[in-house]
């Protein structure tokens, strides 16, 4: 059995959001009406990523860019929780960063820190919101339990519980 750990991105690895972030640098009158309809309740949080990542398209196909951006984000994140990825990646365990944050820039962060990154993003023309339960989904379909034994997950969000709950040790994150 090959030994994983998991941890979150946003609130967790990272304070903040990450995503809000790439949104707010990219802000126009389109993403400004999504934010609008999304705080109405016009559009659900899955609707609302799939919509500004298909509306942020050229910005997240641009791989300097989304390099660039994860080199900006690894700058951010949080020292003891980086401590404690970093501590608990011993010789064979996988080390996957979980976030709903778009994949295209996930994946390179994670890759900086020699550990492995799933995020949300487009498949077979069919948005993937990797957020709650589907990011539960993601890391079992990648990672199945009959081939790792899941050690550590560290996550910051109730969504997160049913992820949580399938490590030995599972530690909720919260920010002071």
């Amino acid at each position: 059995m090959i030994p994983l750990n998991a941890f979150d991105l946003d609130g967790t690895l990272l304070a903040g959001d990450s995503f809000r972030t790439l949104l707010r640098r990219h802000l126009d009158l389109h993403l400004a009406g999504l934010a609008g309809a999304r705080l109405l309740g016009a559009l659900d949080r899955a609707a609302f990523a799939a919509a500004a990542s298909r509306h942020l398209a050229p910005v997240l196909g641009d791989a300097a860019a989304m390099e660039g951006f994860a080199g900006e984000l690894v700058a951010a994140l949080d020292p003891a929780m980086l401590a404690l990825a970093r501590e608990r990646a011993r010789d064979g365990t996988v080390t996957v960063v979980l976030s709903a944050s778009p994949e295209e820039y996930v994946i390179p962060l994670a890759q900086r820190l020699g550990f492995v990154g799933v995020g949300s993003g487009w498949r077979d023309g069919r948005y993937v919101h990797c957020h709650g339960e589907a990011k539960r989904a993601a890391l079992v379909s990648r990672y199945p339990p009959d081939r790792h034994r899941y050690q550590l997950a560290v996550a910051d969000s109730a969504s997160d519980e049913s992820l949580l709950g399938l490590f030995a040790e599972a530690i909720r994150h919260r920010r002071r």
